[in-house]
Formats: C-alpha cells, structure tokens, sequence
C-alpha cells in the first residue's frame, strides 16, 4: 500500500498542514480501507482517498485498517501555512540571469519555508521594467504568462536593471480571489551589462 500526502510537494513523507484539506490517496490498494487520526477530523475522498482537517500544530497519528486489522500506522507532523507570494517561474531567488528569467516566463505561487502544494494561480498583475534608475517601460499582463512585447523589452535590460511586479492577482477553487505582495527582481548578469562600452574615447 503506496499513502501519498498530495498536499505537500513531497508526496511520499508524511505532513498535514493547518486550516486546509489535507489530501491523502492510497495506491496499490484494492481493499476497503479506513483511516482515523488522533486529532481533526477526517472524510471521504474520491474511491481511494481521504480528506483530513487539522486546527493546531500537534503531531496526529494516522491509523488505516482493512477492516479491524491495523495494516499502517504514521505519525505525521503539523506546520502551518505560511501567506503565500508571487514568485518567478520555479525561481526562489529574486536575483538572477535574463537567462533564468526567460526560462520560465510566468509567474507562479509559492510558500516560503513551507511544502504546502500551492492551488493559488495568477491571474493578472502589472510589472515596471527599471533601467539604469529610468522606466523603461510598463506592462499590464492577464494571466501569469510575460507577453511577446514584455520580453522583448526584458532583453534590453543590464546588470543592477530590475522589474517590479505590483498588482498581483490571484485566485483558488477554494478561497477568494486577493491580491499578493509586490516584489523586485534584480537583474544579475555580465552578459547583458547595458552599463558597460567596448568602446573608449580620449583626447
């Protein structure tokens, strides 16, 4: 029996979070299962799957049975859920490469310090693009993907230049839709120093 934690981005070790409903599938499995724990509250899910709610931090003991025979016991511990925030792609940094920057042109949403699995999506946000302490130009995006003319603008940006993302939506099958925090992003590239010349004149 194969008990995947499926709100936690590592699936496969066992962790509840506070607040929310924590998904727990069984694979492998063609018995009836059942499941208890020692704190919260716990339901059905789908054919092979458990939703289960927790409201402090304790570590709860989760129990599965076919029928009355214990056949799997864990401990799982409890963390909250921390505000979540924009980020870049699947960067964690707020400082990179044009390179990385255009590698995952899109915004996502991310828990820092946390394993919760996000289900927050972007939906539209505005972005400054920042060179040489002047605006270069601005964006206003619906959705979380960089348009064709953002990034073209972004290639025009050097070391020290940055983008200043503001206006973040966002949205969950299971929450209001909200705004999340404003950042920067610092461009941090050699390669694409608008600040430097190959070209040097003296009298």
């Amino acid at each position: 029996m194969n008990i995947q934690f499926n709100s936690s981005l590592e699936p496969s070790r066992p962790e509840l979070f506070i607040g929310v409903d924590n998904k727990i599938e069984i694979k492998g499995n063609t018995k009836s299962v059942t499941l208890t724990v020692s704190h919260g509250s716990v339901y059905a899910w789908g054919h092979n799957g458990f939703l289960v709610g927790v409201d402090h931090d304790e570590p709860d003991t989760l129990k599965f049975y076919e029928g009355r025979k214990l056949i799997n016991q864990l401990i799982a511990p409890v963390n909250r859920v921390p505000q979540p925030v924009a980020r870049l792609g699947g960067l964690k940094d707020t400082v990179g490469s044009i390179r990385q920057l255009m590698a995952t042109p899109f915004l996502s949403v991310g828990y820092p310090g946390s394993n919760y699995k996000s289900c927050v999506s972007v939906t539209s946000f505005s972005v400054t693009l920042i060179s040489g302490g002047d605006t270069l130009s601005s964006f206003q995006i619906i959705g979380n993907l960089f348009s064709e003319p953002m990034k073209n603008e972004i290639k025009k940006l050097g070391s020290c230049d940055y983008l200043y993302f503001d206006d973040i939506r966002r949205s969950c099958p299971s929450c209001k839709s909200g705004k999340l925090p404003p950042f920067k992003f610092i461009i941090q590239d050699p390669q694409h120093s608008a600040k430097i010349s190959n070209e040097v004149t003296i009298s």
